[in-house]
């Protein structure tokens, strides 16, 4: 299921990346737009079917009735996972299509590896909440990533990132004319 929210990753990367190179921001914005449409209605989609199918879903993986009643138990938590989970996801395509991996790496890091284990270890284990513990802490840090990868999308300047953006292809360009001729001049003396 978390592939068709990879794709839609791959979607939001490419069209607005191309958008924000081409200097056309408002429809990159549009695309933006479509394409969190489209999430919010797939997730729909995906929760609807998760919830009617949950324990059909669970069987795929486990015959063993004890770790199905367990899994029957947190599935509710699982359903709402699926929200954040799906829109960081999207997101981190617009936030590529932006450039601005550098600024959320930190982010990300800290709260896999700083929210999300220290709340499975104060869940999980200190508060004995065992699986219900980890997927709250789950679903805890996959909000915080929405909201950190949101507000870093919302808060830059596009426009500034659009003139960025053909400020480094500019340079590349420059870089590789200046490699090909080169190797050209290279090629030239040997013939």
């Amino acid at each position: 299921m978390f592939c068709l929210a990879l794709g839609l990753q791959t979607c939001a990367s490419t069209l607005i990346g191309t958008e924000i190179g081409r200097g056309n921001i408002r429809e990159a914005r549009d695309y933006q737009k479509l394409i969190y449409r489209v999430l919010a209605l797939l997730i729909a989609f995906i929760v609807c079917l998760f919830v009617t199918f949950r324990k059909s879903c669970y069987r795929l993986f486990t015959d063993d009735d004890e770790i199905l009643e367990i899994a029957l138990q947190v599935s509710p938590l699982v359903a709402m996972t699926f929200i954040p989970d799906f829109f960081q996801a999207v997101m981190g395509g617009v936030i590529r299509a932006l450039g601005l991996q550098e600024k959320v790496v930190r982010v990300t890091l800290f709260a896999y590896w700083v929210i999300n284990l220290g709340l499975i270890f104060v869940l999980g284990f200190y508060f004995d909440l065992k699986i219900i513990g980890v997927q709250i802490s789950l679903l805890t840090t996959l909000v915080f990533l929405s909201f950190k990868y949101w507000q870093a999308i919302e808060s830059q300047n596009w426009e500034k990132l659009s003139e960025q953006a053909n400020e480094r292809q500019l340079k590349e360009c420059e870089f590789l004319d200046k490699s090909s001729d080169e190797e050209l001049g290279s090629t030239n003396e040997s013939f």
